[in-house]
C-alpha cells in the first residue's frame, strides 16, 4: 500500500503488483456523496452482520469482475484508493490454481445483468421475495458461483444465491493479504 494525500485527505493506493488471479476484495461504502450508496452500505452490512458489503474477483491483475448495478463488467484497481483500510479487504485462496480457474470462470459473467431480487433473496427468507426468476446474478454470488465452479469446496457449503460479502468475509480458509497491498 502506499499513502498520499487526495484533496488534502490521506488515501491509500493498491501496490496492484502483489496482486493475484482469484483474490478476493470485498469492500464498504463508507464515504459517498450518493446518500443512496450510503444506505445499500449499511443496509447490507447490518443484514448480512458483515463489515463488508461489496465483493468482487480479480480476473487478471488489476483488473476485477463485479457485479453491481448496471450489471457485471470489470473495475481497474489501478484506478482506485481507500480512504481508510478499514474500508476494504483483499482474501487469497490458498490453492492458487484454483483461484485462477476462479478468476477464468467469472470473467464468462462479464455483461450478464444484475439482480438485484437475488440480493434480496441471499438475506431474506425465500417466502418474503417472490419466486426468483430473473437471470442476473449479484456480487458476492458471482464470486462464490466462479470458486465453486473452479473446484473450491468451501464455496460450495452455501448456495450462490445465499452467499453475502459477510459469508466470504467468515471463510476461514481464505488468508487476508490486505497489508500486502
Amino acid at each position: 500500500e502506499r499513502m498520499e494525500k487526495y484533496d488534502g485527505r490521506e488515501i491509500f493506493l493498491p501496490n496492484i503488483a502483489n496482486l493475484l488471479a482469484g483474490d478476493i476484495l470485498l469492500s464498504r461504502n463508507a464515504e459517498s456523496e450518493s446518500r443512496k450508496a450510503l444506505l445499500q452500505s449499511s443496509t447490507i452490512r447490518r443484514f448480512t452482520s458483515g463489515s463488508f458489503s461489496h465483493a468482487m474477483i480479480c480476473s487478471d491483475p488489476p483488473t476485477f469482475v463485479e457485479a453491481v448495478g448496471r450489471g457485471v463488467g470489470t473495475l481497474s484497481l489501478g484506478r482506485c484508493f481507500a480512504h481508510s483500510l478499514d474500508n476494504i479487504r483483499v482474501l487469497r485462496y490458498p490453492d492458487a490454481a484454483v483461484a485462477a480457474e476462479a478468476a477464468r470462470i467469472a470473467q464468462f459473467a462479464i455483461g450478464q445483468e444484475y439482480s438485484v431480487r437475488l440480493a434480496m433473496f441471499s438475506i431474506v427468507p425465500r417466502e418474503i421475495v417472490e419466486e426468483v426468476v430473473d437471470r442476473g446474478t449479484f456480487c458476492s454470488a458471482l464470486v462464490a458461483q466462479a470458486f465453486a465452479a473452479a473446484g473450491a469446496p468451501e464455496f460450495k457449503a452455501t448456495e450462490a444465491v445465499k452467499t453475502t460479502p459477510a459469508t466470504i468475509e467468515g471463510l476461514a480458509i481464505l488468508r487476508d493479504v490486505t497489508g500486502s497491498l
